[in-house]
């Protein structure tokens, strides 16, 4: 939902009185929660300023009622998003289902589960794996993260590398555990992951927006590829955090619950695992971990679920700490006096944004830029060429890729403006073969830009954000007297530079 500024007054006053709109999660203002309005601010400014992390959404629940959600612009909490390894908390939650309709132990041994994906020849250690092993990522089964750009299937080759220690002893870190477990819940089942934990877990809970990704042997990738939005996020968080009920009813059992957020596993140097989920470094606290920063945060000793969607790069533990280090120390067990606080909370949520470039609509720079086509060497966009043509106060990028796909990306200034996107959005991890299978949404590039006219030529500059995703580019072009220069900077790698010119190669 969207809640435009001239209706902050009201959608307050409906904060106040805890009215659900329709929701599951009732939403009430933070102080009638304890926590005071001036802390979540100081969160959000927290959150938002660390140069290294780009935040795209952030819900706060406390006593089970939504105090705050924030959608950083151009993003929205009402925006999809990936999950990446938080996909692995769900598959948790699907053999602890398993293991509740006694399809399933803890201590059942994998190679007795999917017999048929065994190699011919199985070491000993490799008969021993159990369930318990793969939820603690201590299999000892090798590590391979480039099982996931294999085309076939990918239990039996996972298998057939051997083994790399003996089962249950060293914890290594690994996706293909969680797909295992995928595999071996749909084994027991008769069903996908997917379909088991819509019926027992999404369609309680009122979660209806999601998808999951399927590997080419048709089975829920179990450690990555679920999407959502976050306050479907913060149901699921505060299911667990309330041992497993939702509205009274019992989704997944308490000790499953228990057992899944509590340390199994010591892992030097880092957080310790528990069930697909780890500890945090806050007494009692737990947390569903994907990569580039999404989060479910549990924090039971304060009746607390906080989500987190962005990219970040290495400020992980950072940007986790400033949940409990700016609210902790501040909540009341009592309702609070609701004052000026909320109000500026409220301005500061409705306000909140990703700056935008640089410069304004236009300038000397543009001259030769416009309804030229640059044509462009190998680059981290996969672009061969790049026509500029403006529209009222607008510009719109039209890129030719290299697999002959037009986009079209328009970009206001001092305004984000949305496009569909017809390519894959750009990935770290774009060898990664079937990827996006269960993803059947439109992509959105929402973009901006500036021009600045220093001298001698001037640049163009403009940020594109890919929203139900992760990455954004800042994208740069100075002209010279017979070319340009084109600057990539993707915010999950280094900038690069190439020169682009305006005739065909």
């Amino acid at each position: 939902m969207t809640i435009k500024p001239k209706n902050i007054l009201a959608f307050a006053l409906l904060w106040l009185s805890g009215t659900t709109l329709a929701f599951d999660l009732p939403r009430t203002a933070p102080e009638a929660q304890g926590v005071p309005s001036a802390k979540v601010s100081a969160l959000i400014d927290s959150l938002t300023s660390v140069l290294q992390a780009e935040l795209h959404s952030l819900t706060l629940v406390r006593h089970g009622n939504v105090i705050a959600e924030v959608g950083v612009a151009p993003f929205s909490y009402d925006n999809q998003h990936e999950l990446f390894s938080v996909s692995k908390t769900f598959t948790g939650a699907a053999v602890g289902l398993a293991i509740a309709d006694n399809l399933l132990r803890l201590d059942d041994r994998l190679g007795a589960i999917i017999p048929e994906a065994l190699p011919d020849s199985v070491p000993a250690e490799m008969a021993d794996i159990t369930v318990r092993d793969l939820l603690t990522m201590t299999s000892g089964i090798p590590v391979d993260w480039m099982m996931r750009g294999r085309k076939d299937k990918w239990t039996p080759e996972l298998l057939s590398h051997g083994m790399a220690s003996a089962p249950g002893k060293n914890f290594a870190y690994d996706s293909m555990s969680s797909y295992l477990l995928s595999a071996i819940v749909q084994k027991v089942t008769g069903r996908t992951v997917l379909d088991y934990v819509t019926e027992r877990i999404f369609t309680p809970l009122g979660i209806t927006d999601f998808a999951w990704d399927l590997s080419p042997e048709g089975v829920t990738t179990g450690g990555w590829g679920l999407w959502m939005k976050p306050e479907s996020l913060a149901r699921f968080g505060q299911m667990l955090l309330d041992g497993g009920r939702w509205n009274g009813r019992q989704i997944l059992p308490e000790q499953w619950v228990k057992l899944m957020t509590t340390k199994k596993i010591d892992v030097p140097g880092t957080s310790d695992y528990c069930y697909q989920m780890w500890t945090c470094d806050h007494p009692n606290t737990s947390r569903a971990d994907g990569a580039w920063g999404q989060y479910i945060i549990l924090m039971p000793d304060e009746d607390m679920v906080a989500v987190i969607t962005q990219c970040q790069q290495g400020v992980s533990e950072k940007m986790q700490s400033y949940v409990w280090n700016v609210l902790s120390p501040a909540l009341s067990d009592k309702p609070l006096p609701v004052g000026k606080d909320y109000r500026k909370l409220q301005k500061r949520i409705s306000s909140v944004a990703h700056p935008f470039p640089a410069g304004k609509a236009g300038g000397h720079v543009l001259l030769p830029l416009l309804g030229k086509t640059l044509y462009l060497p190998e680059n981290p966009m996969g672009w061969r060429e790049l026509t500029l043509v403006k529209s009222g106060r607008d510009i719109k990028l039209i890129a030719q890729t290299d697999k002959g796909i037009t986009d079209t990306i328009v970009c206001g200034n001092k305004n984000w403006v949305k496009s569909v996107y017809t390519s894959n959005p750009p990935d770290e991890r774009a060898d990664t073969h079937n990827r996006f299978s269960g993803h059947k949404n439109k992509w959105f590039a929402d973009a901006a830009y500036g021009c600045t006219d220093a001298y001698p030529y001037g640049t163009f500059e403009a940020k594109i954000f890919f929203t139900n995703w992760y990455s954004s580019l800042d994208l740069k072009i100075t002209p010279g007297a017979n070319d340009c220069d084109v600057t990539f900077h993707l915010n999950y790698s280094k900038p690069v530079t190439v020169k682009g010119v305006w005739k065909k190669p």
